[in-house]
Formats: structure tokens, sequence, C-alpha cells
């Protein structure tokens, strides 16, 4: 019998060499019974209410879709009167131009430069602006993009990597299921990602490199500097509306995130959009509302805390608006069928995991999971709030921010802009029964409401640059009406243009300049600087030039690090480097070999040299840091001639077990156990399965439990790390008397899956009880990790 360590559920089928075989159910998983020889054995899930959903699903969003384009008429007359709009030298060039093109005649080359001398006169004059000051937004965005910031993030390349994994798996997830949004970024922490699509696009035209992903966020980031200049134009109707983008690009938050394949800035600029469209919504046509429900989805599923951010905006404008929406039900009925179409990969993704929000909130630190009053919850989310919106903290220099979240010296919004958007707020409250203006407001209260839930941290609040960049906007623009008549205002614009062009210029120049001296902790906490140098330039290289060594890179010094090896390196290069640090040889005895190459950060290095385990270590490159000082080692390590004895001792004395006081059912028992690296013992008795300790090493890890009193114990209820486990329970009547003896084997134990075991004979006394917690699949070495021990009466 052939048996799945599969959940045997109505709707699976098996065919074997592709004919149809009865399943069978061994032990609740799929089983099919084997015939002699080489078989081809497929199985496939193919539940009928697949394809009754799939129907009603292709149905709805059928029909979605008709009420959509049926309310899109096509106005023939207004299209003839805008065309008529067109100056008369351009209509008349266009005529011309036409004509040339009737049987046996060919336009000259006369012909075509009266047309494009038409056309570039046709086009007004902020429209050149616009676009000078749109070509200074990409100039300084790309500029030295792979120098600046100094680090590439994991973060940054594993967007590329998923765009990698989907194409391979064509759109499909692990799970098989179609154009996923959801994926799972680290463990326990689901994200939406809807930017690996568009990371996808560029993997598929240029290949994996720091510009194309890097490029591909700039590209989308421009996005929101055209929709601030178009919320100024064709919303607020300034005057100076190409300004826009410059002031959105000089925010040294959005300078420095705008340049970084982080999916904060995608959504950053999908939020630009989503505001624009639901301005226009209001001002301009009732159907903009579509490209605002598309917008404020793309918005949703680019970054997790932006669904906060969506939530919140969202239910704020539908109430400010009320009764304007009300005014237009069947546009209103068609948008809530868009929104309902656009939520069904969020349903499905809570359907299938239900925990998954909660417990991304723990596994960051909420502390809404801390053992405090709902009060005092309350109380650190208004701190939270009220701190992301202060001046303080986006005008000001803080240390509050990461450092390679920050420049140096510098307020999140450049500290010279504070006056134009204290204007531009009071405009916004002066006029506070305008939809646009309500809308900004409304817009910027939105931003800290995901980040408050944990902590304020540029990348969960970039958003409020968008209003922030309006507000500065309208500002500018009061400031200048306000001037003396006499001042030329083509000179003006040309001071304003200049200023902010030159003061985008200078960012850049500071950047590139001196960034890398910003800040001088290159190493985990810091900057993370090192993956370009590393895997761009020293490891192809060495490899090039060693074809027998092995690369082993320390992981310490960045989070993420694995990705880097997927992301830089060739298939053939991959085989040869591995992430793994000097602490796996100085914990225990490895085979060490002298095509083995280490990468070592500076503290690293000083370890292997201080250690009287290391007999020699022989440097072969230095690798520094932009400040000079020695960055990584490549080193060749060799084991001392007393680090056998060393390693022994060591291994002994981790074999004694450790005693501790733990309270469990109210009352504090004495507890011996193995050695752990992780966690403490009592959370293994603290009700909670999301806490957990690890065991460093012992295989199997053995816990002790005697009680103060005798007790009655009947079954054990048990929850661990993925795992297939061997649980030996030894009950004792009193310490020194022969145990009662219970075993199990249990595979693939999990949270899911918890243990569970009955012991039939009870004790009414058990004053003491042994545990021994087998990895069946590793050797005398494991990390067990224990979540939760329940014991039952």
């Amino acid at each position: 019998t052939l048996v799945l360590l599969t959940t045997s559920y109505p709707g699976w089928q098996v065919r074997v060499d592709g004919q149809r075989q009865p399943l069978k159910n061994v032990g609740g998983y799929l089983a099919v019974d084997m015939a002699p020889g080489a078989q081809k054995y497929t199985f496939s899930f193919r539940p009928i209410s697949f394809f009754i959903g799939l129907f009603v699903s292709v149905l709805s969003i059928a029909v979605t879709f008709y009420l959509l384009f049926s309310a899109v008429k096509i106005d023939m007359l207004k299209i003839r009167q805008k065309l008529l709009s067109f100056p008369p030298d351009l209509r008349e060039a266009l005529a011309g131009f036409a004509a040339r093109f009737y049987p046996g005649r060919h336009a000259s080359w006369t012909d075509y430069a009266d047309l494009l001398g038409s056309l570039v006169r046709s086009v007004p004059a902020d429209v050149y602006v616009f676009s000078a000051a749109l070509g200074v937004y990409l100039l300084t965005r790309f500029w030295g993009l792979e120098r600046f910031p100094i680090y590439f993030f994991g973060d940054e390349a594993v967007q590329t990597l998923f765009a990698q994994d989907l194409l391979a798996r064509k759109f499909h997830a692990p799970d098989g299921t179609l154009f996923p949004i959801y994926v799972e970024a680290a463990a326990l922490r689901w994200t939406p990602l809807l930017s690996m699509y568009i990371h996808a696009v560029g993997l598929l035209l240029f290949g994996k490199s720091i510009l194309v992903t890097r490029g591909a966020s700039v590209l989308v980031g421009a996005l929101g500097a055209v929709a601030v200049s178009l919320s100024l134009k064709m919303v607020f109707k300034t005057r100076t509306w190409w300004a826009g983008a410059l002031l959105l690009a000089v925010a040294p938050a959005w300078f420095l995130h705008s340049r970084t394949a982080f999916e904060t800035a995608m959504t950053t600029a999908f939020y630009a959009c989503f505001l624009l469209s639901y301005q226009l919504y209001r001002t301009s046509s009732p159907r903009y509302l579509y490209a605002a429900i598309g917008f404020a989805a793309a918005t949703f599923y680019t970054y997790s805390n932006a669904q906060a951010i969506v939530l919140a905006v969202a239910g704020l404008f539908f109430l400010s608006d009320l009764r304007y929406h009300l005014r237009h039900p069947a546009i209103l009925l068609r948008g809530a069928l868009l929104t309902g179409v656009l939520a069904i990969p969020f349903l499905n993704f809570h359907l299938s995991h239900p925990g998954a929000f909660s417990e991304h909130l723990r596994v960051v630190g909420s502390y809404l999971y801390q053992d405090i009053s709902a009060l005092e919850k309350i109380k650190i989310f208004i701190q939270k709030y009220a701190y992301g919106l202060s001046p303080g903290y986006w005008f000001i220099p803080n240390e509050h921010d990461l450092a390679r979240h920050r420049m140096a010296g510098m307020g999140h919004v450049h500290i010279g802009l504070l006056l134009f958007v204290l204007i531009g707020l009071l405009i916004c409250l002066r006029n506070l029964r305008s939809s646009p203006h309500r809308a900004v407001l409304l817009a910027a209260l939105a931003t800290p409401v995901g980040a408050a839930l944990l902590d304020i941290g540029i990348a969960r609040v970039l958003a409020f640059v968008i209003p922030a960049s309006i507000m500065a906007g309208l500002g500018l623009e009061w400031v200048l009406d306000r001037l003396p008549r006499r001042l030329n205002p083509r000179i003006m614009g040309a001071t304003v243009f200049t200023l902010l062009a030159l003061g985008n210029l200078v960012l850049l120049r500071a950047a590139l300049l001196s960034g890398p001296l910003w800040f001088r902790d290159y190493g985990l906490y810091g900057m993370q600087y090192g993956a370009r140098q590393l895997f761009e330039e020293v490891i192809p290289h060495y490899l090039a030039q060693n074809s027998g060594d092995q690369i082993l890179v320390s992981s310490t010094w960045a989070n993420g690090t694995d990705n880097f090896i997927r992301f830089f390196l060739s298939p053939q290069e991959q085989k040869r480097v591995r992430m793994d640090g000097i602490g796996t040889y100085l914990f225990k005895r490895m085979p060490l070999s002298a095509d083995e190459i280490f990468i070592l950060t500076p503290a690293e290095y000083a370890q292997a040299l201080g250690s009287p385990k290391i007999g020699a270590v022989k440097v072969e490159q230095v690798v520094p840091y932009p400040d000079g000082s020695p960055g990584f080692y490549l080193a060749r390590l060799e084991y001392s001639e007393a680090a056998d004895q060393i390693f022994a001792a060591e291994k002994e004395a981790r074999r004694q077990l450790v005693e501790s006081q733990v309270t469990i059912a109210g009352e504090t028992a004495l507890v011996r156990y193995s050695q752990i690296d992780m966690g403490a013992v009592q959370l293994a008795f603290d009700g909670d399965a999301f806490t957990l300790m690890r065991g460093l090493e012992a295989n199997p890890f053995i816990l002790e439990i005697e009680f103060p009193s005798p007790r009655r114990i009947a079954k054990l209820e048990a929850e661990f790390g993925l795992v297939n486990l061997q649980v030996t329970v030894k009950l004792y009547p009193h310490p020194e008397a022969e145990p009662v003896i219970y075993e199990g084997l249990f595979m693939n134990a999990s949270g899911n899956n918890p243990v569970s075991m009955e012991f039939p004979q009870g004790l009414d006394r058990v004053a003491k009880i042994h545990f021994e917690f087998l990895n069946v699949q590793s050797g005398d070495t494991a990390n067990i990790h224990i979540r939760e021990l329940k014991l039952f009466p």
C-alpha cells in the first residue's frame, strides 16, 4: 500500500499509469493499493464544490464587468468638440498632413516639420515645465541607483525572487492557487505582494540585477509624483501644479525609499493614485470611483501595513461624502460589486489562513498581545498615532527610525517645506466643507493607523508624504498669489522650478558622496552593507579563480542573507556557496576542508583568532567598509590539536540538566530539562501555543517535573514545531518508585497536528513525570521546539 502523508478528504482521485483506481484511507491519510513493477501514481484534488464555486465566481465576474462597462458611453459629440478645441494652426497642419496621404501623394520632410512645429506650439508651457520636473525626478532616482542606498536589502532581493518563483510555477502558488497575492515572506508572516507581478515583468525583460529590481520600483514610484501634480492641476486648479512632483521628490524619506525595492514605495505611489482618483470622483465624474477602487486595491495588496491604511481611509471617505455617494446609487452599486470582486483574494486567504493576521502581529511584537489592560493598549495606540502625525517626527531629524531608513541630519520631509505644509493644512481646514480638501486631510490622518498597532516607522507611514506634498503645493500657490504684482509670474515660476530642482540635485549629491559615511555601523543593526560587494563582485570573481573551493558566507551581518545566493549567483555558482558561519564550527566538531573558505565579519574574525579550537586563520582577502575599515575577511581555518578534547568536554557539560522552578496549574514545581537556546521553560506551561522553548541540541530532549504534592495524570496534550516525534512518558507514584511507561510515535507533529497521549492506567498519585522527546529523523542532536504541554487528570 502506498500512503501519502496528505489528509484524506472528499474530492481526491488517484490514477495509476493513467487508469482511475479506488482510494483508501489509512489512518486519515490518502492511500492506494500498489501494483507490481514501475508505475506512475498521480493524485489529484478535484472536488465538485470547486467547479461549482468556479462557475459562480466566473458568472459573478462576468456580470460585474458587464455592469461596469455598460456604464461607459462614448460621446462622439464631445470627442468632436475636443478636436475642434485644438489650436487653429494645429488643426490646419493635421488636415494638410492627412491630405498628403491620398493615393499617389506622399508627405515631404517639410510636411513633417510643419506638423511637428504645430504640435510643439499647441502644447501649453506648463506641460513642458511638468515634463522637465518629471525629468528631474527620474534623473535623481536613477542616477547612481546601485550606489545609494549603500545597502541592498534581503527584503529587496526577495521581491524579484518571489517573481522568479511565480514565473517558474506558471503563476501558481505552492499550494496551487492561481495568481496568488499573499506570500509567506517569513515564518508566520504572510503579506500581500502585488509588486512581485511588476518585478516579474522586469525579470522577463532584463533579468536579475539591483538596477532592474530597484528600477521597477522607481518607475512605479513616479506614478506618485505624477498623481500629486495632477491633483494640484485637475482638482485644485493651481498654476504651479507641476511643482507637485518636485515637492514630493525633495522629501528625504521619499528620496531614500523611492530608490529602493521596498514594497512601501510602490504602496505609496498607488496610494497617491487612489487619492487623485477619489478627488476626481468627487469633482469631475462619478465614474472615477472605479479607478479609485482599483488603486485602493493595488495599495491594499502591495504591503501588509497598507491594509489597515486603506480600510481606515475608505471608511472615512465613505462617511464624509455619504450624501454624494447616495446620489449616484447605480455607480455606487457597481463600485460595490467591483470591490467584492477585488476582495476575493483577501477573503480566500483569510478563509484558508484564519489566524494569519494575529500571528503576524504577534511575530512583529505588537503590544496588543502584551499582558496589559485594554485601557493601557488604547493609551499606547493614541500616543503612537499622535507621534506618527507630529511635525517633530516628520520635519526634525530623529533617531527613532533605524539608520538605514534615514538621511543623516534631515527630517523625513524637508524642513524648508514646513511653512508651505502648514499653510496648506490651514487651507484644507478652512475649506473643510470641500470634499477634495477634506480628502487630503483624511488621507493624512489614516496613514499612521496600521503603524500605531506596532510602532511608528517611516516604512509603515511613508504614504503620509503624499498628502503632505499636496498641502505643500497648496501652500506654495497661496504664497505666490500674495507676492507683489510687479513680479513677473514666469520669472517666479522659473525661480520655484530652479530652487526645487536644485534641492533634488543637492540631495542626490549628498547621498552619493556623503551617504556612505553618514552612519558607521555597517552590520546587522546598522546599514547591513555588503550584499553587492560580496555577491556581485568578490564571490563570483573568487569562484572563477579557484575552481575547487567552496565558500561559506556568514549570515550575521544582514537580514535574509540566504536570498542573496539565489538573487546574484548562477545555478552553478550556487552549488559552491552556502550560508554558514564560524559559530557552527565552534559549537561542535565539523568536517573542515582546506578547500573551504569562510567570509567572516570583523567580530567573527576576532572570535576565530581568540578561540583555542582554531589552530590557524589564513586570511586571503579583506573587503573594506566604505570608511576603509575591514568589513569582511576571506579566510581558511584549521582546527587546533586540542579542539577534539575541548569539544568533548563542552558536549558533556551540555548534557547536564538545568533546574528551575515553574508554576504549573497554580503550584510551583521543580523542573529539570535539557539545555535550551531560545525561550524559557515556563513558556511550555503558559497556555499560549505561540510562545516556545527550543532545545539547544539534545535529542532526545529530556524534561522532568517533580510536583509539590502528588496528583492524578491521565492525559497529555502537547504542541511542537513540525517534527516526526517519538514521545516517551514515565509516571512515578513517588520519585524513587518504578515508573509506568508509555510511548507513542507521532508523524508531522505540529500546532495543527498536536500530540495527544492517554494513560489508561492513569495513576491517582503522580509525584514525578519524565518526558523524552526524540526527533526520529535526526541524529544525537536536534533543535526540538516545544510550544505547549498540558496535563489532564
